[in-house]
Order: structure tokens, then sequence, then C-alpha cells
């Protein structure tokens, strides 16, 4: 058995083959431990026990390559929903900021009339002072007027009665 297998057998090539098959990735074969003389056997069951090991490496690696592709899509969408949502509040960050600036015109323009305003009532009171010291001055003047008024209607009874007297010599001559 093994000196055939040492010249180069029909089943020593096909060992080589199968385990070549391995090296470049085929792990679907299983290799038939039965098939191979008594002397290599434990050499053919710790190759396909390797080529189970490694078909088992595979299958994990798979299912582990899929969790982390489904964690990366995850992570993407997220990446996607922040930048969404970035791109609304700087959109909203913007409105506000132009609705600040118009907001301070309107102060601007509001405070510049108030000063206008006040402009206005300081006019208007000294206005108005004055007005109330020329009605003073006015009813002054009406009670000095009323006043010789009455000294002039005063001096006319005088003079009516020294007229009425002065008659009244003069009838009695």
């Amino acid at each position: 058995g093994v000196g055939r297998w040492r010249r180069g057998g029909q089943r020593y090539p096909k060992l080589l083959k199968k385990v070549q098959e391995v090296a470049n990735g085929k792990l679907a074969a299983k290799l038939a431990i039965q098939e191979y003389p008594k002397v290599l056997q434990p050499l053919v069951g710790h190759i396909d026990k390797i080529v189970d090991m490694l078909r088992k490496f595979t299958k994990d690696t798979q299912v582990s390559s899929g969790k982390v592709m489904a964690a990366v899509s995850q992570v993407n969408e997220a990446i996607k929903s922040a930048n969404y949502l970035a791109k609304e509040i700087h959109h909203e960050a913007n409105e506000a900021k132009n609705l600040s600036l118009a907001l301070d015109a309107s102060a601007k323009e509001a405070a510049k009339q108030i000063v206008e305003v006040m402009e206005s009532t300081k006019t208007i009171t000294h206005l108005a002072s004055g007005i109330y010291e020329n009605g003073m001055e006015t009813k002054k003047a009406a009670e000095e007027g009323c006043q010789a008024v009455a000294e002039v209607a005063a001096a006319m009874d005088n003079i009516c009665n020294a007229s009425a007297e002065i008659e009244a010599r003069i009838g009695a001559l």
C-alpha cells in the first residue's frame, strides 16, 4: 500500500489535488478517509478536520461580516438622518437670524420714531408753556383793562354827578 503511494499511485495525486483545491479556497469537497491507505488515513483525517474548521471559520466570518454590514448600514442611515437634521437646523438658524435682523431693524426704526415723538412732545410742551404764559399775561392785561374800564366808569359817573351838580347850580343862579 504505502509503496504504491510513494511511487505515485492514483490516490496520492488525488489527495494532492484535494489539498490544493482547499488551499485555493474550495472548501465544499469532503475527503473520504476510507478511500486512502490506513497509513495516510490519520493525515487525511487531520486535513479533513482543518477543512471543516476552515468551513466553520468562513461561515462564522460571513455571518459576522453580514452583521458588520448591517451595522454599517444602520450607521449610514443614522448619518443620513443626522445630516438631514443638521441641514434642517441650519435652515431654521438662518430663518431665525433673518427674523432677528428684521426685528433689530424694526426696533431701531421704533426707537427713531420714539425720539421724534419725544422731540415733538418737548416742542409742544414749550409751546404750551408759552401759550400759558401769554394767557396769564392776557388775563392780567384783561384784569387791568377791566380795572381801567371800572375807573373810567367811576370817572364818568363822577363827571355825570359833577355835571348834574353844575347844572343844578347853574339852574339855581
